[in-house]
C-alpha cells in the first residue's frame, strides 16, 4: 500500500499552512506551491478537494488565499488521508466489517484486520499539529550551524 503524490502534497501544503498562517490572514497558493515545492496546477486541484470536504476555505481577492478551517489541533491526518486518497483499508474484505465470505476459513483476515486498526490509530492520533511541531523542530535544527 503507497499513498499517493496527492496525499503526500496536501499534507505537506496543509502543514505549511498550518505554520505560516498568522491572525487569520490566508496563505497565498503561490507562497505554498513555492515553499512546499508542489507544482501550482497540482496543489490547485487537490485544494479544490480539501475545500469541499470543509478542512480548509479560500479567500478570494489581492489578499487571498487558503487558511485553515478548524485549529490544527483539531485536523488529524486520517481526515487528510481520506478526503485525498478515499476510505483506507489493506485488504478488500477489511472495507466493511463481515462483509467478506471467507472469514470463517481465511487465516490471512485476522492480520488485515489488525493492519487496518493500526493504520487507523496512527492517522487517526497523529494531528496537523502534531506535524506542524514536528516540521518547525525539523526546520531549527536545519537552521543551526556550528562552529
Amino acid at each position: 500500500m503507497k499513498l499517493s503524490a496527492k496525499t503526500q502534497y496536501g499534507t505537506l501544503a496543509l502543514i505549511y499552512v498550518a505554520a505560516h498562517t498568522r491572525d487569520n490572514t490566508p496563505v497565498s497558493v503561490k507562497e505554498i506551491a513555492s515553499k512546499a515545492d508542489i507544482p501550482v496546477a497540482f496543489l490547485e486541484q487537490l485544494l479544490k478537494s480539501l475545500i469541499s470536504s470543509g478542512i480548509i476555505y479560500s479567500v478570494r481577492g489581492r489578499n487571498g488565499g487558503i487558511n485553515l478551517k478548524k485549529p490544527a489541533s483539531g485536523i488529524n491526518l486520517k481526515d487528510i488521508v481520506e478526503v485525498l486518497e478515499g476510505p483506507i483499508f489493506p485488504a478488500s474484505c477489511t472495507s466493511v466489517p463481515g462483509s467478506c465470505t471467507r472469514a470463517s476459513s481465511c487465516a490471512a483476515q485476522d492480520a488485515w484486520n489488525r493492519l487496518k486498526t493500526a493504520i487507523d490509530d496512527v492517522l487517526s492520533s497523529t494531528t496537523l499539529q502534531d506535524l506542524q511541531e514536528k516540521q518547525k523542530s525539523i526546520d531549527n535544527t536545519r537552521s543551526m550551524y556550528y562552529i
